[in-house]
C-alpha cells in the first residue's frame, strides 16, 4: 500500500469535497425552477459583460432542467471520484480547475467580487478555491513536497505566496468586516513570508476560516437547498497546503536518503530535521549499525559502527 503524502492528502480532500458538492446538487430542489432562479439572482450588480452570460445560462438551465442539473451533479460526481484514484488525478484536477472556474462565473457571478459581499455571503466564491487547490495540488515528481504541499508545485514559491496574500487581503476589505477582522486577516496575509510567523498565521488563518463557516450556517448543508459548503472548508484546506513540513523544509523518505548515500537497496534509513541539516541513522543489511550526515544537496557516505 503507498504511503499518503501530505500532497496525495490535500488531492483526497479535494475529492471528497467534490463528492460532497455532487451529493448536494442531486437534491430534489435543484431540480425545482427555484436553482436557475438562484443562479439568475447573481447577476445583478455586475458588470454587463458578466451578468450577460449568468442570464443566458440561468435561462438555458431552466428549459432543459433535469437534464442540466443531473450533468452539473454527475460532472461534480466524476472529478470527486477521480481525484480519489492515483491514475486519473492529472485528468480530475485539470477538470477541477476548468469547472471550477466555470460555475465561478455563471453561477456564482464571481464570487460577488464586483458586487462588494463579504465574506459571510460567499467571497470570493467557493468554486475559485477549487481551483486554486487543484493548481497547488498537482503531482510533485518525487511525489513528496519540499516545505509545503502550496510551494512546491507547478506555481513555484513565490507566485502561491503572492495569491495567499491578495486572497486574505481583499477578504480584509470585503464587505463591511470589523476592524479585528481586518487585522486578523492583515496578520495572515503576510505570515507567509517568513518561516518565523508562517505556523501562527496559518493556525490563525484556518480559525478564522473556521469562525467564517460558522456565520456562513456551515454552508447551510442540510437545508437541501445548498450546493457547496461554502468557503469556511477550502480556506482552511488552503491553509493545510501552506503547512510547512519540516523545520528545514525539505522532507526526504528513505529512498531518496539511500540514493543519496550510493547504498540503494542496502541500507534502510529514517531522517531528523535539523537547523543545520539532517542527519541519518541507517540499518545496514547485517548485524551492525551505520550512521551518515550530508547537508542538503551533497552526497553522504555510510559506515559501519
Amino acid at each position: 500500500m503507498r504511503t499518503v503524502t501530505p500532497r496525495r492528502a490535500i488531492q483526497l480532500a479535494l475529492g471528497l469535497l467534490w463528492l460532497l458538492d455532487a451529493a448536494l446538487q442531486y437534491q430534489p430542489y435543484m431540480y425545482t425552477s427555484a436553482f436557475p432562479q438562484s443562479l439568475a439572482a447573481t447577476a445583478p450588480g455586475n458588470p454587463a459583460a458578466v451578468a450577460g452570460p449568468i442570464t443566458w445560462a440561468a435561462g438555458v438551465l431552466a428549459h432543459h432542467l433535469v437534464v442540466g442539473n443531473t450533468a452539473f451533479a454527475t460532472t461534480q460526481l466524476l472529478i470527486g471520484l477521480g481525484l480519489l484514484w492515483r491514475r486519473s488525478v492529472k485528468a480530475a484536477l485539470v477538470a477541477s480547475i476548468v469547472w471550477s472556474l466555470g460555475i465561478w462565473w455563471f453561477g456564482e457571478g464571481l464570487g460577488g467580487a464586483l458586487t462588494g459581499a463579504g465574506p459571510v455571503a460567499g467571497f470570493p466564491g467557493a468554486v475559485v478555491l477549487y481551483s486554486l487547490l487543484a493548481l497547488l495540488a498537482w503531482p510533485h515528481p518525487a511525489d513528496e513536497p519540499s516545505g509545503a504541499v502550496a510551494t512546491s508545485g507547478p506555481l513555484g514559491r513565490v507566485l502561491p505566496r503572492a495569491i495567499w496574500t491578495v486572497l486574505w487581503t481583499s477578504l480584509a476589505y470585503a464587505g463591511h468586516s470589523s476592524i479585528g477582522f481586518a487585522i486578523a486577516c492583515a496578520a495572515i496575509a503576510a505570515s507567509v513570508w517568513s518561516e518565523r510567523t508562517v505556523r501562527a498565521g496559518l493556525i490563525l488563518a484556518a480559525g478564522t476560516a473556521a469562525g467564517i463557516w460558522v456565520a456562513q450556517n456551515f454552508g447551510a448543508i442540510t437545508s437541501g437547498q445548498s450546493t457547496d459548503p461554502n468557503t469556511g472548508p477550502l480556506l482552511i484546506l488552503l491553509a493545510a497546503a501552506f503547512w510547512p513540513l519540516r523545520a528545514d523544509g525539505h522532507p526526504y523518505d528513505s529512498d531518496t536518503l539511500n540514493a543519496w548515500l550510493g547504498q540503494t537497496g542496502r541500507l534502510r534509513c529514517w531522517s531528523r530535521s535539523r537547523p543545520t541539516g539532517l542527519s541519518w541513522r541507517c540499518w545496514c543489511w547485517g548485524p551492525c549499525w551505520c550512521s551518515a550526515r550530508s547537508r542538503r544537496g551533497s552526497r553522504g557516505a555510510a559506515s559501519c559502527r
